[in-house]
Formats: structure tokens, sequence, C-alpha cells
């Protein structure tokens, strides 16, 4: 679906939160946010947000294909941040249950994450959620979620991701960037098809660890 459009809102919309994140303790997500290892020779930084119709585009036709194939070989190492707009009532909820999911492991945000985008349609309606940490979780990780996601170490996440967002310019969704080990960047805001996608990271992933003697 190349061309596909975006959610757009104003890049100012966190520099209130700066200060409040600055006086707060720092809280970083455990290393299986990540996927993939910081020295493959590609990086794929993601900006996402889990009510935006064309991310979730984005997360079934790109990112989960490039996880599963490009991941465990190290060829890509994959960044997911999370970039929830103000102008979806339950994006943030959303967010916040996904990052308290992160924080139990990646099996269970990646099974989180896959029930939130496919059943987007619902909870942007209704809000509800408890159904769907039960065909995602089990009884003892949904409550965990649950209690984790109004936790004030989620909460300071969640705003450092927004001010980060902020900080590389953010202001749509989706936006991410292809970054080479030497130093070449690319941004995209546009879902490119993954059978493009894929001769692009083969072609680049062989060049790159060539280039770095990989």
């Amino acid at each position: 679906m190349l061309g596909i459009g975006w959610c757009g809102f104003g890049l100012s919309q966190h520099e209130p939160l700066k200060l409040y994140v600055a006086q707060s303790k720092q809280t970083k997500l455990p290393e299986l946010y990540f996927c993939g290892g910081p020295e493959s020779p590609i990086k794929l930084e993601i900006f996402s947000d889990f009510a935006c119709p064309q991310c979730r585009t984005l997360y079934y036709e790109m990112i989960k294909p490039i996880i599963n194939e490009y991941t465990n070989n190290k060829k890509v190492y994959v960044q997911y941040h999370d970039y929830p707009s103000d102008r979806h009532a339950y994006a943030r909820l959303a967010t916040r249950l996904a990052l308290a999911a992160r924080f139990l492991g990646l099996e269970q945000w990646r099974k989180l994450t896959d029930i939130i985008y496919s059943t987007q349609d619902q909870w942007t309606r209704d809000g509800k959620f408890d159904q769907l940490l039960l065909r995602a979780l089990n009884a003892a990780e949904m409550m965990s979620v649950k209690k984790l996601a109004f936790d004030p170490k989620i909460e300071a996440v969640l705003l450092q991701e927004l001010i980060y967002g902020d900080s590389r310019g953010i202001t749509s969704t989706p936006t991410y960037f292809m970054i080479t080990q030497t130093g070449r960047r690319q941004r995209f805001t546009q879902i490119i098809p993954y059978f493009i996608l894929k001769e692009y990271l083969d072609r680049e992933a062989t060049l790159e660890a060539f280039r770095i003697g990989w």
C-alpha cells in the first residue's frame, strides 16, 4: 500500500511534560523491548500509535515480517517506540497496557500487541480491554499488566517515549527510520510493500556488512 496516509498532530504537544520527566526518576524498558542486536548492519526505528489505522497496517505488513525474518539472524535491529496521539481517546491506555506487558517479557508484549492492533476497531470505540487482555495473557499476567499499567514508572516511560519522539521531529504516525552502521539514514512515513522492502533490506544488509567487516 505505497502512499497510504498517516495520523498527524502538533509537534509541540508534549513540551510541558519535559520538566516533569526531568524531575522524575528515569525508568528504562528492559532490553527485551528491542528485537535483534545493536551490532546489526541496519537499524529500523519505528514510531507508532496503537489507535492509528495506518500503524496497524505497518505492524502487520512490515514490522512483524521483519521481526520474524531479520532479527534472529541480527541483520536488522528493530526499535519500536510508542507515540500515541492525544486525538485518540484510548490510545494512551492501550500504550500503558503494552508498556506494562513489555516489563513481563517480549513474548507477552508481542501477544498483547497483536491483540491490540487486531481489535483496534473495537477498543477505539468502547475503551474496553479486559477481554482483550484475557485473549493474550494468562490470568496472573493479566492482573500484573493491569496493575503495572497505572504505576508511575509506566507513566514516566510513556512520557520519555513522547519526548524522544518530539526530539526526533515526529509529527505523524507511522514514521520510521532506516539507519545503517555507517551512518546513512532514511526517513519514511509511507508503507513500503514488503517484497520491495525485503529486496532493499537484503541488499543493504549485505553491503553494510561488507563495509563494516561484519
